[in-house]
């Protein structure tokens, strides 16, 4: 079957299709939930208008009509394709194939759809093994590497088979800190893909009416953006280096929401020439600007919500207050700019989830003043603040808001069912922590030690800026929970080679409190995921998460107060007061952060010349979700390459 698709149009929109025959009740499986999203970014890629047929990845195959099944009754279940955000007039679509001219356009999509499954048996999965590069001088660590898998050894970055603890002890192996050249100890992260793609299942399931356009600016991982854009997220940038990263990476600017409410004019005029049409606005000379520079942009009023229960509020610096929305939309009119719907933002790293029905309900009164001034707004913007650990008691809230203020009674989600009297409405929102707080994990080498300093008093004032109270997300009991008073004063201090300045950036810039767990004692491995405390377990034959049979002597495990700091020369990088750790640490030895993945990497430096934290990544344990991830990213790989 020879297949090609023409997208032809100047901002190519997925057209809305509806499928009739297949019961909405019908159950999802996650592998089929995951080919469908990989298959209608493929489609969605190519948008200059040039035939496809032969871009098509030589690895798409052909799967069973029971998944088409599956994936048919997805799209019934929610009613509306995800990447639809305007109207889908505009796209024009040919198929070839063998198939009847009487064939129905539903029947015609159905062949290309079908042709372009990606049937994970046929993929060639060839793996081999990781090399120790160091040779024999790795032999002398006492960290036994378990050798672990490539993926795909067609994917351009090396993504690995394995747990986090795995991945950690198998790159520990490789590291000889007494022997390594330059920088050969350097911090690393441990990025688990298929967390993310957990996390993106979580949230279809709890939000089906939303459609998540990730925040980019949390964690503009490459890895991350492409498994994002194989799943059909849209994309919140808030920049023109954040838009051209997405674009990159072959997402149509459909796909992208320009969720900055005041920007430069030259990125604007960049926007427009890009073919990114949505963004937002609260005030009257960023509409000035629009009508100047972008006057075709599809414009959603950003309004001002109360974020007083957020960990980073926003309202400061912006959002409209609703008494002043009237005026911006007048003056919208009298430009004759297009206004599609509202945005708001509760904060980021909401703990409330009360603040989200307050902003729901702002947000429909916005929607009556935009009738007022001539407006019918087809799109909500339900913004971000959505954390991992209360992320279902947010959800909850915010359904029955949706319910309350806009039922479906009466916004319906678009398509050929839309009944009389519904309008027509998109909701998306703008998660990012949500998705890859807890899928890094960050590895630090203890660089220096030394013993405490009684000529000091207080180390408060050195944490003075970073002082805030525990929100963020762990995944273990927060360590402050299990220490002695905090009265007490370090006895040693601990200097590892990444800070303040680095990836612990979100100290100071996202107010998260880290929480050091011990990786290594005595150059053994030590990690244990589930542990609570920060020392060292007793040993568990029966897991293969075990730490190595420890041979030091259990003085080494008492835990004592210390102080953890950074490699750089400012006395602001202090990672840790006061934290409880095993007496035996020592240089050479190695200390692990969990929940590492939002605004940390994005915005480290290189001050003092020193080298950014890479990323090592892992699809976790073999299995369907680690199937599922590797063969999405291969899907995006071989359409960036075609």
């Amino acid at each position: 079957m020879s297949i090609g698709t023409y997208l032809m149009a100047p901002q190519p929109i997925l057209p809305i299709i509806r499928w009739h025959s297949i019961s909405a009740s019908t159950p999802i499986a996650h592998s089929a939930y995951g080919i469908f999203m990989a298959t209608i970014s493929v489609l969605c890629l190519r948008h200059d208008g040039r035939d496809t047929a032969n871009d098509l990845p030589a690895t798409l195959k052909t799967c069973s009509a029971s998944s088409l099944v599956e994936l048919f009754s997805l799209y019934d279940r929610n009613g509306h394709w995800p990447l639809d955000i305007f109207d889908s007039g505009s796209m024009a679509v040919r198929i070839h194939h063998p198939v009847n001219a009487s064939a129905t356009p539903e029947q015609q999509y159905a062949l290309t759809i079908k042709a372009a499954q990606f049937q994970y048996e046929h993929l060639n999965t060839q793996s081999h093994s990781i090399s120790d590069s160091k040779g024999t001088a790795a032999k002398k660590q006492l960290i036994q590497p378990k050798a672990l898998q490539h993926t795909d050894p067609k994917l351009k970055t090396p993504i690995f088979l394995g747990s986090t603890t795995d991945q950690l002890r198998a790159t520990l192996g490789l590291i000889d800190v007494d022997e390594c050249e330059a920088d050969g100890e350097s911090a690393f992260f441990i990025a688990d893909l298929a967390e993310v793609y957990r996390q993106h299942l979580r949230w279809t399931k709890e939000l089906p009416r939303i459609v998540p356009f990730y925040a980019v600016k949390c964690n503009p991982d490459p890895n991350v953006l492409r498994l994002l854009a194989a799943l059909g997220t849209g994309f919140d940038c808030a920049s023109n280096g954040e838009i051209q990263n997405v674009l990159d990476i072959g997402v149509s600017p459909s796909r992208i929401i320009y969720a900055n409410p005041c920007k430069a004019s030259s990125f604007v005029r960049q926007a427009a020439r890009q073919g990114i049409a949505m963004t937002t606005f609260d005030n009257l000379d960023e509409l000035n600007k629009m009508k100047k520079f972008h006057p075709k942009c599809k414009l959603v009023v950003r309004i001002l919500t109360d974020d007083s229960k957020s960990v980073c509020q926003l309202g400061l610096k912006f959002g409209a207050p609703l008494d002043s929305v009237p005026r911006l939309l007048a003056r919208a009119r009298e430009l004759e700019l297009d206004v599609v719907g509202v945005s708001f933002h509760v904060g980021s790293g909401c703990y409330d989830p009360e603040s989200f029905r307050d902003a729901v309900r702002r947000a429909r009164i916005a929607f009556q003043m935009g009738k007022v001034a001539g407006y019918t707004f087809g799109l909500l913007d339900v913004g971000g603040g959505y954390d991992h650990s209360n992320f279902e008691m947010i959800a909850k809230v915010l359904r029955t808001s949706l319910d309350e203020f806009f039922p479906l009674e009466q916004f319906g989600a678009g398509g050929s069912e839309m009944r009389e009297g519904q309008e027509a409405l998109r909701i998306i929102a703008e998660p990012g922590r949500y998705y890859v707080q807890c899928a890094f994990v960050l590895a630090a080498n203890i660089i220096a030690r030394r013993d405490g300093r009684s000529d000091v008093d207080d180390l408060d004032d050195a944490m003075e800026q970073s002082s805030t109270p525990d929100t963020d997300c762990t995944s273990s009991t927060a360590v402050d929970s299990i220490e002695p008073q905090q009265q007490d004063k370090p006895q040693v201090m601990l200097y590892q080679n990444d800070g303040m300045y680095g990836a612990f950036n979100c100290i100071m810039f996202d107010h998260q409190i880290v929480h050091p767990k011990v990786l290594t004692l005595r150059r053994q491995f030590a990690y244990r995921p589930d542990l609570e405390a920060p020392g060292v377990a007793p040993v568990d034959e029966s897991t293969s998460e075990s730490p190595d049979k420890l041979l030091v002597e259990s003085d080494d495990n008492q835990l004592i107060p210390c102080s953890v700091w950074g490699p750089t020369c400012d006395s602001i990088d202090c990672v840790r007061d006061l934290a409880y750790l095993p007496k035996g640490l020592n240089v050479g030895d190695w200390l692990v952060y969990e929940n590492m993945g939002a605004y940390t990497i994005c915005a480290a430096s290189s001050f003092n010349g020193l080298r950014r934290s890479e990323v090592r990544y892992t699809v976790g344990a073999e299995g369907e979700d680690a199937d599922a991830v590797k063969n999405l990213l291969s899907l995006v790989e071989a359409s960036e390459s075609s």
